[in-house]
């Protein structure tokens, strides 16, 4: 009897271990130990990777870098020091995502992987590997994951075995290491007078979830809940409100400034650490309720800030302080998502993915949604809101390869344009990208300006706003070299207007001109090579997105033009360029000058003429300091200089033989800026009572744009004026 009953004993204590195991969170971090059978050839197989799954996953930048590929991948042990490899199992815990990721990284691969998996039995897992980063050696298509645990209190173990066919199988034994997947490191600053919320009581408010916890809820749960080990690098700690300067709003730079000043871990490197400042108000004023800033040197994605005195704080009727805490929360945990590289909700289209298929989440009850954005507004949204990241985003933050989600590693938005296709155009309008010019080539030193077309591609009319091309908060363009990072275009001034809507016809087009070489604090074009530029534009029924459009900028042909550029490639140059001309900038003024005297043959000179001629052609209006006080004073115009650098652009005098034809002048400027050009140069010489100089200029320009068959309305308001003259 007693050897029928010790197998009986044996059996219940397996059974008490699994029991237990079942009841253990077995999600979480594993690491490398030991190997049943160490790195095996990847030989190359026909086989391709498993499509990925159809359901939604999530979308941000990557900035894709591939090892070149071995001849030879060895079979023997690699050392330790030299080799790490570690599993990120996700069945689970919080938000189970039924996904397993990984890591491998030796002398010789840097691979990323990930697979969906589901449960095929105790604590046994497989499933199908979709996504692969790194190396194309790595030709693995299936997985299998046994998690086992035992009572002598040893971790648990994950053994995972890789295969795929025409492939030898490779297993490999993980130790568990955490619960979470990464360490991540918060510190949390705030400006004297303000009072941080990083914490709230999730039934403070009566309009939630019936489903929701009574907790107080902080901000290091919410994202430990998303998969990450949080810390504190030091406690809230407060900032003197004279850091700020005599304007008590902040902008970009200065909070740059006290993020280097103030942040204890501030580094320019890669690290799993952020900064959130919380303050009064951004130089934005009101609207803006909370912006991850850093996008200042190499290393972006470090530092938010919040701003109590904006739209988050305005009080309701009812349940004020509960609503407003809630905002400020929300605002928070929101910007630094997106330090983590997250997009909003609704941009998950936009992009290259690093998940392709992906779909916008618009109505998402998430934290990178806007609770005024959903269909019902705050109300709605806050109704069933649980205090959470989507699933996309989730899989994102989780398995992504962590230099996507790394604070200071890729940059924000790199290589993250937006690629929508055809098919996906929203509500009926194509939003193209353009030059006026035949062939897309840029001289060296040659201001680039671009045109968009928004066209209604539908048999039925679309309401649009009348200034929707011109206003930069309804236009984002990116720039991106080749071989470097994506841009966003942050234009010198961003107009408000108070547009109306107009309807806009099946068939009919609107048109915007930007300048996009130079912006704020930088020059986005200034080297010779290939560029990339697509544009978003924002409607009232959603986000048109542009063709990609490629342009080339030539090297320096001549000594000179190297010569200028020193000077050239400066802010207040740019400034000039953008403003069409400055009275008070004279160094800037200087340089343009030595272009249009060195330079006279380029497309350069052309712009500079322009913005060189426009403050001379009218009284211009200075500020200025006179017996201990400020006046405003009005230059008068100088005639004779203005019309000597217009006739350089648009008429016949001896310098104006030298340069390009005038097609080409006008190619070079744009259209649109043309037509308002030549418009200002012959009110000014009417003005001046030269009647035929500006009828012959007129009559140049309108014959030119006839000929390119520039569109009728344009053509029509410059024939109308040649007759009135």
């Amino acid at each position: 009897m007693s050897k029928k009953k010790s197998p009986s004993k044996g059996k219940q204590k397996v059974g008490k271990s699994n029991l237990l195991l079942k009841k253990r969170v077995i999600s979480g971090l594993y690491r490398f130990t030991t190997a049943k059978a160490w790195l095996e050839p990847m030989r190359p197989s026909n086989s391709p990777l498993p499509e990925r799954p159809q359901t939604p996953l999530p979308s941000m930048p990557i900035p894709v870098r591939i090892p070149p590929t071995l001849k030879t991948i060895p079979t023997k042990p690699i050392p330790l020091k030299l080799y790490w490899e570690e599993l990120r199992l996700d069945v689970d815990g919080k938000y189970p995502q039924m996904q397993a990721s990984g890591k491998l990284r030796s002398l010789f691969h840097d691979i990323c992987w990930v697979a969906s998996i589901k449960k095929t039995g105790t604590n046994i897992y497989e499933g199908k590997i979709w996504y692969a980063h790194g190396t194309p050696l790595f030709r693995f298509t299936s997985i299998k994951i046994s998690v086992t645990w035992n009572l002598l209190m040893n971790p648990q173990q994950a053994v995972v075995t890789f295969s795929g066919s025409g492939l030898v199988s490779r297993s490999m034994v993980f130790k568990y290491h955490s619960p979470y997947f990464h360490d991540v490191e918060f510190e949390f600053d705030y400006e004297e007078g303000i009072t941080p919320v990083i914490e709230i009581g999730t039934h403070d408010h009566p309009n939630r979830p019936s489903t929701l916890v009574n907790e107080k809820l902080s901000i290091n749960t919410v994202f430990k809940r998303a998969g990450f080990n949080v810390t504190n690098t030091n406690k809230v700690s407060q900032i003197p409100s004279n850091s700020a300067g005599t304007n008590t709003q902040w902008s970009d730079n200065e909070m740059h400034d006290a993020m280097q000043t103030y942040w204890s871990k501030n580094a320019n490197k890669a690290q799993w650490s952020l900064w959130t400042l919380f303050a009064r108000q951004h130089e934005e004023g009101n609207t803006l309720g909370g912006v991850m800033f850093d996008e200042i040197g190499p290393n972006h994605r470090q530092g938010t800030a919040i701003f109590y005195d904006s739209f988050i704080s305005e009080r309701p009727t009812s349940n004020a302080d509960a609503f407003v805490a809630r905002m400020r929360f929300w605002t928070a945990v929101h910007e630094m998502g997106h330090a983590f590289n997250m997009a909003h909700s609704w941009q998950k289209e936009m992009g290259d993915q690093w998940i392709p298929n992906l779909t916008d989440e618009d109505e998402a009850r998430s934290f990178m949604n806007y609770p005024y954005r959903v269909n019902g507004e705050e109300a709605t949204f806050f109704s069933n809101f649980q205090y959470r990241f989507s699933d996309q985003e989730l899989l994102f933050l989780r398995h992504a390869p962590s230099e996507f989600v790394q604070m200071g590693n890729a940059a924000w938005f790199d290589n993250h344009g937006f690629e929508w296709t055809k098919s996906e155009i929203a509500h009926g309008l194509e939003l193209v990208v353009r030059t006026n010019k035949q062939v897309a080539e840029f001289e060296f030193l040659e201001p680039v300006c671009v045109e968009l077309k928004l066209k209604n591609v539908s048999t039925q009319p679309i309401g649009i706003e009348d200034k929707v091309l011109e206003d930069a908060h309804c236009v984002t363009i990116i720039v991106k070299r080749e071989n470097k990072e994506a841009r966003v275009f942050r234009p010198f001034a961003n107009p408000c207007f108070k547009s109306k809507n107009e309807s806009l016809q099946p068939g009919n087009s609107k048109y915007g001109t930007h300048f996009i070489s130079a912006g704020i604090g930088q020059w986005y074009i200034d080297e010779p090579g290939y560029y990339q530029l697509q544009a978003c534009v924002k409607t009232e029924n959603g986000y048109v997105v542009s063709n990609i459009f490629r342009i080339r900028v030539t090297p320096p042909s001549h000594y000179d033009q190297s010569l200028i550029a020193q000077d050239y490639f400066s802010d207040d140059v740019g400034r000039v360029l953008q403003f069409d001309g400055s009275v008070a900038m004279a160094g800037a003024n200087n340089t343009l000058q030595l272009v249009t005297d060195k330079l006279v043959k380029s497309n350069a000179a052309v712009h500079a003429n322009i913005a060189l001629a426009i403050p001379k052609s009218r009284g211009f209006k200075q500020m200025e300091f006179s017996k201990n006080k400020f006046q405003i004073n009005v230059a008068q115009p100088n005639i004779s200089e203005a019309k000597k650098f217009f006739s350089r652009v648009f008429g016949d005098d001896a310098p104006g033989k030298l340069t390009s034809s005038l097609s080409n002048n006008l190619a070079s400027l744009g259209h649109i800026d043309s037509e308002r050009y030549i418009q200002q140069f012959a009110k000014m010489l009417l003005a001046a009572g030269g009647k035929e100089e500006a009828r012959t200029a007129l009559g140049a320009v309108l014959q030119q744009f006839v000929n390119k068959g520039v569109i009728k309305p344009v053509c029509n308001r410059l024939d109308a004026q040649l007759k009135a003259i």
